[in-house]
């Protein structure tokens, strides 16, 4: 009996480390914004702008990859360009990146910034607002290009967890993202340091009213 209790014991504690921040919702929606911003001005990248519709998109998408769990960038509403559209939306161009297990905004962005496709749709110079959440750990941030201010804002309260900002996928071979590029390319997912740590990364550039080839996987 006493051996079979510690067996327990260091099963529940293997799961509890390879699922540390799994359950956490909580984001400071103020410090992603200036984490996104500081980098962007780095790149000489005009600051971006939160966005309400953005910002329900980005938790609503966190929402449904919590309720699978599993990254994607496809929903019961389509992906993010028709999510958007369905929401009336006109956006000449969307992005999004995925992640999960991260524990706080410090760590997700420095992920997303140390690899190159998501480092890309954070930069990218053609977005103006973003969209941003954390449910239960699945971390999603969703980049447009929107005509005027489309309701842009710099700051959000905490009741809120949803940024919007421009995003292009620069993939790869060999890169440590995974996901789908406007070519329609897929990408492996990763999983580092045995915490079920995940990145992924999608874009898809559009014009308004006029036929796309959407990606597949």
């Amino acid at each position: 009996m006493r051996t079979l209790t510690w067996c327990l014991i260091l099963l529940t504690a293997g799961y509890s480390l390879a699922q540390p921040y799994a359950g956490r919702s909580s984001m400071d929606p103020n410090k992603m914004l200036a984490l996104v911003n500081d980098a962007r001005k780095q790149s000489n990248a005009s600051p971006l702008s939160y966005n309400d519709a953005l910002n329900k998109d980005a938790k609503h998408h966190s929402q449904y990859q919590s309720s699978i769990g599993s990254m994607t960038h496809d929903d019961s509403k389509g992906d993010t360009m028709s999510r958007l559209q369905q929401d009336g939306l006109q956006a000449s161009a969307t992005g999004e990146n995925v992640a999960y297990n991260q524990p706080d905004v410090d760590s997700v962005m420095d992920s997303w910034l140390n690899s190159p496709g998501h480092r890309a749709n954070i930069l990218n110079p053609s977005y103006t607002h973003l969209g941003a959440a954390n449910v239960n750990g699945y971390w999603t941030q969703v980049f447009a290009g929107l005509e005027g201010s489309a309701g842009g804002y710099q700051n959000q309260s905490p009741g809120h967890s949803g940024t919007e900002k421009h995003a292009q996928q620069q993939g790869e071979e060999g890169e440590n993202v995974g996901g789908r590029s406007a070519g329609g390319k897929q990408r492996p997912g990763i999983n580092t340091s045995g915490l079920g740590v995940g990145l992924d990364s999608y874009t898809r550039p559009s014009l308004w009213g006029s036929s796309i080839n959407t990606p597949s996987i």
